[in-house]
């Protein structure tokens, strides 16, 4: 998790502040927003 959430805030992507699974980015035009699951349950 640490790796991809590093990764999207070079992006530029935003964490919410209320759900750290979600990201939002704002471009001039657009707006964009990635949920982001990870599952690390081994069986």
């Amino acid at each position: 998790f640490q790796v991809i959430d590093s990764y999207l805030v070079t992006l530029s992507f935003i964490n919410s502040i209320i759900n750290q699974n979600v990201y939002h980015l704002n471009c001039i035009l657009d707006f964009f927003i990635l949920t982001l699951y990870v599952d690390d349950i081994m069986l």
